[in-house]
């Protein structure tokens, strides 16, 4: 349920109805959504910008509940839509979109043309945010295709975009994910420094979930390593921890 709380000085020209409860039934669903979208994207008397905003919505409902076909065609109209307004950001948004789908398909070719396409646009929108996805979305492509170089790359960028729009959270995955590219690259140094730096940022900020998957990292790494005395401060650190904490995604 969603409680509305309306207050009106005393003096106000309008009094307030009488009773002042009221009961609104609103309809939240997926199919709601989806019908609201589409009439918005097609109403004429908004702007060119709203309706292209509300097709890119909808592509990326459409994507989420597994629609390809129909996500396909809303992210191409707004691709269209976008470069004639222009808006670089609409059209980042929706090459990303487009590779995200192609990712989720195992088309891994298709989907880093499309994060690289999103790039350009991206850039020229100076929107550091999408940027920073962007550059998550190319490192998990290159690490999964076992390009552990350029994936070390690309997870660098994402935490420096995340330190500068102070998006912690995101800092410390990428440092994670940095941390497990350098590892794969058998560079057990650098891949340390990341995850202590991972570790530092999680235990500052009371990161607990994030910070239990670092602290399991290290302690996994420190045993190899031979590093006795700090995997057990890792074990010690890890059975303190508070009890209820979000899981890592």
């Amino acid at each position: 349920a969603t409680r509305l709380v309306v207050r009106a000085p005393r003096d106000a020209a309008t009094p307030l109805p009488d009773p002042l409860s009221r009961r609104i039934i609103a309809d939240f669903s997926p199919a709601a959504l989806q019908a609201a979208l589409t009439e918005e994207a097609a109403d004429e008397r908004l702007s060119e910008a709203q309706r292209c905003q509300a097709l890119l919505t909808l592509a990326q409902l459409d994507s989420a509940h597994g629609r390809a076909a129909a996500a396909r065609r809303h992210f191409a109209q707004v691709i269209r839509q976008a470069e004639r307004l222009p808006n670089q950001t609409l059209h980042a948004l929706a090459l990303n979109g487009l590779g995200e789908l192609a990712h989720r398909e195992g088309n891994l070719p298709a989907a880093r043309a499309y994060y690289e396409c999103a790039v350009e646009p991206a850039c020229g929108a100076g929107a550091p945010v999408l940027l920073a996805l962007l550059s998550r979305n190319l490192g998990d492509l290159a690490f999964l295709q076992s390009r552990y170089a350029e994936a070390e790359k690309h997870y660098d960028a994402w935490q420096r975009l995340a330190a500068h729009t102070l998006d912690a959270e995101g800092r410390v995955q990428a440092l994670q994910k940095r941390a497990l590219a350098q590892l794969r690259l058998t560079r057990a140094s650098d891949g340390r420094e990341s995850l202590e730096s991972a570790a530092t940022l999680g235990r500052s900020l009371q990161l607990w979930g994030l910070h239990r998957y670092t602290l399991e990292e290290l302690s996994r790494l420190y045993g190899q390593l031979g590093e006795v005395s700090l995997r057990r401060t890792m074990e010690q650190e890890l059975k303190a921890l508070p009890a209820q904490e979000f899981a890592h995604g």
